[in-house]
């Protein structure tokens, strides 16, 4: 459903409306294409239409399943009313969804915060836990719980559960998954044996069962026999990211002693071939594994060195396209200078339409401003002691994290905080809206 609002908008635009369109006045209408402005306003005019609770409207955003089903739904109940001769007046104010940042650990408090409000939240059945709670994006319809050695598909528009069809599990078994990049109800799923052990994890992997899941059908296809090339699931070496789309998965080098590294590799798994996308030679250096690290946030993958006294360039790849390609990244020579001192990077992503690329670190989140020539010539620390960037979040123009009990959000344009609020200490799991 891929940006299939825009679909949406084109067919509903060539039917007559006697409402008066008027200018819908969102944050990003200056980003908004004259193909199909007009129909965005004409929809928002009828009340089909909305935006997001900053004020955007985010034209690039997918659709989800539920957004588009209240869609469907105000436009046939603005039709009902027009042919009936009555005046159709949607009821934003109970229809609006919030955003939330949920969080957790294993079972404890999860708890989600209304990033309008403050107000905290349960949004997890009591008794379930979240399996591989870090591995689902931003606004997730579903999330996959245990309970009991039974997985569980749960629904957060409808609050409904579903037995996922796999059976009972081990005791000792755990649960992986990776979201596909390209089509969020793709799921591939990996189920571990498990027995204790004395080494660094304090359990070895001694067998695996493998699906691909399709969330929104609840069904499942075996994958046994798929070795994804560079990843070791028994070993706990490599990493990997899923894609739907073109019946592949990215795929780098990462694990104890290396963190994450280049060279980042495509494996096509129905024909099983093997396509380097970024790797040495595009930084001009021999091979060194570990040097240069690979950070994926939702469809974009960005290589960066971990050295600051080799900081020159930052290079990133969409991977929604079918043939990516590099985009580099350069600094002006005073950015360069002012960052490279405390340069130490723990993870990166980039939100093209504010020109931004964001860096989280152990104390602080970074923030650079690339030109039309993408080249950076702005930056701007804000320090945070002890946040352990890991997991930073974007929505719209507004980007999220937690730091302590403190969950923050700061304005994507201007970098400046609009709002804290204070919550337990939990981890991160993602963005969800309720």
């Amino acid at each position: 459903m891929k940006k299939f609002v825009w679909f949406l908008v084109g067919v509903l635009s060539t039917i007559s409306v006697t409402a008066v369109a008027q200018r819908a006045g969102f944050t990003d209408q200056d980003m908004f294409g004259d193909w199909y402005s007009d129909s965005v306003n004409e929809m928002v005019s009828i009340g089909v239409v909305e935006g997001y609770p900053d004020g955007s409207f985010q034209p690039g955003n997918n659709v989800n399943r539920a957004e588009l089903t209240v869609m469907f739904d105000r436009f046939k109940d603005y039709v009902d009313a027009r042919d009936a001769g009555e005046e159709y007046v949607v009821d934003l104010e109970n229809d609006v969804k919030e955003t939330y940042f949920a969080q957790g650990f294993e079972g404890e408090d999860y708890v989600a915060v209304n990033m309008n409000s403050g107000e905290v939240v349960d949004y997890i059945p009591e008794g379930y836990d979240i399996v591989a709670q870090w591995s689902y994006p931003t606004f997730p319809e579903y999330f996959i719980l245990r309970k009991d050695n039974k997985l569980y598909r749960y629904t957060l528009v409808d609050e409904s559960l579903d037995e996922i069809a796999i059976g009972e599990l081990k005791d000792m078994e755990d649960v992986l998954l990776e979201t596909s990049i390209s089509n969020k109800d793709k799921i591939f799923l990996v189920i571990r044996d498990t027995v204790e052990s004395s080494g660094m994890y304090g359990y070895e992997v001694v067998g695996l069962k493998q699906y691909f899941y399709d969330i929104a059908e609840n069904s499942l296809e075996k994958a046994d026999d798929l070795e994804v090339y560079g990843v070791d699931y028994y070993s706990h070496m490599g990493c990997s990211a899923y894609d739907s789309e073109y019946s592949r998965f990215f795929t780098w080098p990462c694990g104890e002693g290396i963190g994450s590294s280049i060279p980042l590799s495509a494996y096509y798994y129905e024909d099983e071939t093997v396509e380097e996308i970024v790797g040495f030679d595009d930084f001009g250096i021999s091979e060194d594994v570990g040097r240069i690290g690979v950070e994926q946030y939702e469809n974009y993958f960005v290589m960066i060195t971990k050295v600051a006294d080799e900081l020159d360039s930052i290079k990133v790849i969409d991977g929604n396209f079918e043939d990516p390609e590099i985009v580099n990244y350069t600094f002006e020579d005073d950015v360069l200078s002012g960052i490279s001192e405390r340069y130490s990077p723990y993870s990166a992503l980039i939100v093209d339409e504010y020109n931004t690329i964001v860096i989280g670190g152990s104390s602080f989140v970074l923030f650079l401003r690339y030109d039309e020539n993408n080249v950076i010539n702005d930056y701007q620390y804000i320090e945070e002691p002890n946040i352990y960037a890991n997991f930073i979040f974007t929505d719209g123009q507004k980007l999220y994290y937690r730091y302590g009990e403190n969950v923050k959000i700061v304005d994507l344009e201007n970098w400046v905080n609009l709002n804290t609020y204070v919550t337990k200490y939990l981890e991160g799991i993602t963005l969800i809206s309720m």
